[in-house]
């Protein structure tokens, strides 16, 4: 066979394949492929749905998202019910503009599967990597200048609004087993502020209180995990309106969301916002003045409040601890561990 022969046939077969791939990366049934990943997130049990605008094919291996929401499944009718007098219904889904998400060909010849991925929410934006290899799944990403607005977290634990942006990264190594989890957190709050001065919180059996936007400055976070335990290494906020301090635990479990908080926080709001307006001054008058056993029991000597976060990341809860030192927090041993079933009591 001539070598002019050879070079022909070659030819050809590298314009099938090439028109081959083209065609299918074309003609890819991407609407039911968008169908199949938010019946997949539903059914796997992690508490979540996700809905996805529109889904078109990004690079030769990959997928890019659009208008794209996140929602516990306990907040599917908009998380906030609409007020009486007629105020619209909170949506506290997270909103993503524009993610996108492919796979590593050379990954899959060594036997593991690795996945880049991306998102933009606002003029923020979280870039990292996925990786699974044997027992072992691993997550690095980085977050640069993400509106909190696009992550309503702090809004649905606190049910205050929140302003600020979050940057930072982690790179954590999930093990089968909860105790071979390592890695480390480190995470900024930029400019954060509490409240907006409309919206009302619910302390006790007083009714709401509307609360005037408190400036918390940045909160910094950072979490050491070693052997399944992450240790809050820092946890700080130093604003004109607010001190924060916190101390604890997370002991973490299969699958994530299981795992249990352990977690002291202890806030300071200072002289300059409780004089700041005739609104802070009846506020606070009213809470020193108020009987609520929980904002009671909240109240140390100094002045400030603690409270102890408990429960799963899924399901946190916020307990009044102000007899608690904030460095006598209870050691991830004396703390109860997750059920196989459910969410266990504490």
């Amino acid at each position: 066979m001539t070598r002019e022969r050879i070079l022909s046939l070659l030819g050809y077969n590298a314009f099938f394949w090439f028109a081959f791939w083209l065609c299918a990366y074309w003609t890819f049934p991407y609407e039911r492929l968008a169908a199949f990943l938010t019946d997949k997130v539903t059914e796997s049990g992690s508490g979540y749905t996700l809905e996805i605008g529109a889904l078109s094919p990004y690079w030769l291996t990959g997928v890019q998202l659009e208008q794209v929401k996140v929602r516990k499944q306990a907040a599917e009718s908009l998380a906030t019910p609409p007020d009486p007098k007629g105020a619209p219904a909170v949506d506290q889904a997270i909103k993503i503009d524009v993610a996108h998400a492919r796979l590593g060909l050379l990954s899959l010849l060594t036997g593991s599967t690795k996945l880049s991925f991306g998102a933009e929410l606002g003029s923020g934006e979280i870039e990292g990597t996925y990786q699974e290899s044997g027992d072992e799944k691993q997550v690095v990403a980085s977050l640069s200048k993400v509106d909190l607005a696009k992550l309503p977290v702090l809004e649905s634990l606190i049910s205050l609004p929140t302003r600020g942006t979050l940057s930072g990264d982690f790179d954590l190594t999930l093990g089968k087993q909860a105790s071979k989890t390592n890695g480390k957190v480190n995470l900024t709050i930029e400019k954060l502020t509490v409240g907006d001065g409309k919206a009302k919180f619910k302390v006790g059996n007083m009714g709401g209180l509307t609360i005037d936007p408190i400036n918390a400055g940045d909160v910094v976070i950072a979490l050491e995990v070693k052997e399944g335990t992450g240790t809050v290494k820092k946890l700080t906020a130093n604003g004109p309106d607010l001190k924060l301090d916190g101390s604890g635990d997370i002991r973490f479990a299969q699958p994530l969301t299981r795992s249990r908080l352990g977690i002291l926080l202890k806030l300071k709001l200072t002289d300059a916002y409780r004089n700041k307006t005739s609104r802070t001054k009846t506020m606070f008058a009213l809470l020193e003045g108020s009987a609520a056993p929980q904002l009671a029991a909240a109240k140390t000597s100094d002045g400030s409040y603690q409270l102890r976060l408990s429960g799963t990341l899924a399901a946190t809860r916020a307990l009044p601890a102000g007899n608690q030192g904030i460095s006598g927090m209870a050691t991830p041993s004396a703390m109860p561990a997750a059920t196989p079933g459910g969410d266990d009591e504490e």
